[in-house]
């Protein structure tokens, strides 16, 4: 990591600030509403309870209600009978997708926007929706995906995809707490989640160009499906598998994996902000000067995108574009800058001295 006033590269340390733990945006009930029986609406977690652990028992819950009624001789409403049975994260994963997700029969054909229904029927289906990270998908070029993992000393996906052809798979895993990426998100959340995502591709040798936008559909019959796992992970459980080295930045490797992109583009307009912000804070402080700023930086933004094979959308890039140039214009002035200069000056300087000495020491 690079530090965001002294300019130096320092370990990757994960706060808790950056661990995403949070509460799922959506609106939720508890179990004493009785809206907790419609399967529009997501159950609260409890204790350390997380939101899909919740939701499982939410469904559960209505699976044994409606049952109950059936047993009774009580003709189960409408509802009841549309409701399905989740016992397991197969089962459950129509819930954990997006109500329209972009989807494909062959990738070469285009991707189309489809009904949750329609899209379930489809090869290839979205996982993420744009607000947030639900699933961590990978893309595994190798013969032996099936067994990457095992090889590889890392933890299973919650599922895996695979291609019986060429032994080739998606892998995905599930988040306790999904990561925002909205235009309000933290980027703590999303930079340790990128973090991760780089380390276990790292490992595995996934496509490091893979965005993460579709992938391989588990609830259709072209792949060999395992599903491995049935408890969601954290960010921070999973990167106790990881080391730092692996989380570490290569910019030999421009990458583009799903949060990478989002990070990239924060990071590379954050450090040319404070050398543009001078030019607009000297000719105008006010308005005008801010929106003339924010206007540059969407520009910057876009050019950065433009070099991912797949960018982001324009949506996400301007959200990205307008969060940088608020912070910067409120918490960064000229004199801040003269005052950054100076302590990097000095810690040059100090090195220098230090290495001198050294020398002397050495050859007296």
């Amino acid at each position: 990591m690079i530090h965001p006033e002294t300019g130096r590269t320092v370990p990757y340390q994960i706060s808790a600030h950056e661990r995403g733990d949070g509460v799922f945006g959506a609106p939720t009930v508890a179990k004493s509403d009785s809206r907790y029986f419609s399967p529009k609406w997501f159950a609260t977690p409890e204790g350390d309870e997380t939101w899909v652990e919740a939701r499982l028992e939410q469904l559960k819950a209505i699976q044994a209600r409606t049952a109950q009624a059936r047993r009774s001789g009580k003709r189960p409403t409408r509802q009841q009978v549309s409701q399905r049975v989740h016992t397991n994260l197969r089962q459950a994963f129509p819930d954990l997708i997006p109500a329209k997700p972009y989807c494909a029969d062959y990738l070469h054909e285009g991707l189309l926007i489809r009904s949750k229904p329609a899209a379930l029927r489809r090869r290839h289906i979205q996982l993420n929706g744009p607000a947030c990270f639900t699933w961590m998908p990978l893309d595994l070029d190798r013969p032996d995906a099936a067994d990457a993992h095992d090889q590889t000393g890392l933890p299973q996906p919650n599922v895996i995809m695979i291609n019986r052809e060429n032994g080739h798979a998606h892998a995905a895993y599930l988040l306790a707490t999904p990561v925002a990426r909205h235009s309000a998100a933290r980027m703590g959340p999303l930079r340790f989640y990128g973090a991760v995502e780089r380390g276990l591709a790292r490992r595995l040798g996934a496509d490091r160009h893979y965005a993460g936008l579709i992938a391989k559909n588990p609830l259709h019959d072209s792949w060999e499906v395992e599903w491995r796992r049935e408890q969601p992970y954290t960010l921070a459980e999973l990167a106790t598998w990881l080391s730092p080295s692996d989380m570490a930045l290569d910019r030999s490797v421009p990458t583009t994996l799903g949060a990478g992109r989002n990070v990239t583009v924060f990071d590379q307009l954050r450090a040319v902000a404070y050398r543009e912000l001078l030019k607009f804070k000297r000719d105008d402080a006010g308005i005008a000067g801010h929106a003339a700023f924010e206007a540059r930086m969407q520009a910057m933004a876009l050019g950065i995108n433009a070099q991912f094979l797949t960018p982001l959308k324009q949506s996400e890039v301007r959200a990205i574009a307008k969060s940088v140039s608020k912070w910067t214009w409120s918490r960064f002035t000229p004199e801040r800058f003269s005052q950054l200069q100076s302590y990097r000056a000095q810690s040059r300087t100090r090195r220098h001295l230090a290495v001198i000495q050294e020398i002397k020491n050495v050859c007296p």
